[in-house]
């Protein structure tokens, strides 16, 4: 329970002797309803230790509601096939006045708008993150899965391209994607997952390659023109994604402990 101070505190040590310096919580407001606000304002804020780590605020703009597994839907965001369909997919709706957010935030999007996101006075850029490789369009529906070692080749891809923009970068490390636990059901494969919006399950992301494409992250924010040298972890807990560096059965602390030896690698050298 991520809101009590007590469990917080135990995964603030647990990153902290790992190497991270910092938790970015996902945070959501709706027109002033606040939700999944817990973890930071009643577990993170009141823990003994916070001072371990520093603490920023991702906000997730975007209207929340229910993952096919526990709807009737059987596309992701109510998708049916390509239409968008109505009834029980939305719950909390993202309605600010401020309609722009949204074209503010689609513009900010995309290495090919970085330059102009420097002209709006944006600071720094970071992808939250990198999961598609160019074999997505031949990924056949029976099998929807694909190599991490091609996720690992497309963040080398995407950081250069961000870069080119000119603006700061942070690179962003995905540890894998597996979103099959939000999927509807009753589908199986062979599946027109494309159209269900249903990303494909990434296979062998295992602590070594974690840790190597962490690596290469280090070696990309040390050469870039950031002035603050910054690497972003996609994620500590998102397990309905499959993206989670807290210990688990098959592994163990195995990701935290390639993380942590690639930091060490890293300050032997500098």
């Amino acid at each position: 329970d991520e809101s009590k101070p007590e469990w917080m505190e135990k995964q603030i040590d647990l990153a902290a002797d790992h190497g991270i310096t910092g938790f970015l919580f996902d945070w959501y407001w709706y027109k002033g309803e606040k939700f999944l606000d817990k973890a930071l304002e009643d577990g993170f804020l009141k823990s003994r230790n916070k001072t371990r780590l520093k603490f920023s605020l991702m906000w997730a703009n975007h209207t929340w509601g229910k993952w096919p597994a526990t709807s009737n839907a059987r596309g992701m965001g109510g998708l049916e096939l390509g239409r968008q369909t109505s009834g029980d997919m939305e719950l909390l709706r993202q309605a600010h006045s401020l309609e722009d957010m949204k074209d503010v935030a689609k513009y900010c999007c995309g290495w090919d708008r970085v330059g102009r996101a420097a002209t709006m006075g944006f600071k720094a850029v970071f992808a939250y993150n990198i999961v598609r490789t160019p074999e997505y369009s031949s990924i056949p529906d029976a099998m929807p899965v694909y190599d991490y070692s091609g996720v690992m080749e497309s963040h080398k891809y995407c950081w250069g391209k961000i870069e080119a923009g000119g603006l700061e970068h942070f690179p962003s490390v995905t540890m894998g994607l597996d979103v099959s636990p939000r999927w509807n059901r009753s589908i199986r494969p062979p599946m027109d997952f494309k159209a269900y919006s249903y990303e494909p399950v990434v296979l062998n992301n295992t602590p070594e390659k974690f840790g190597q494409l962490v690596e290469s992250a280090i070696s990309q924010v040390s050469s870039n023109n950031s002035s603050n040298k910054v690497i972003i972890l996609n994620a500590w807990n998102e397990w309905t994604e499959g993206m989670f560096l807290l210990p688990e059965k098959r592994y163990g602390n195995g990701y935290l402990e390639a993380l942590d030896r690639s930091l060490k690698k890293n300050n032997e050298k500098s």
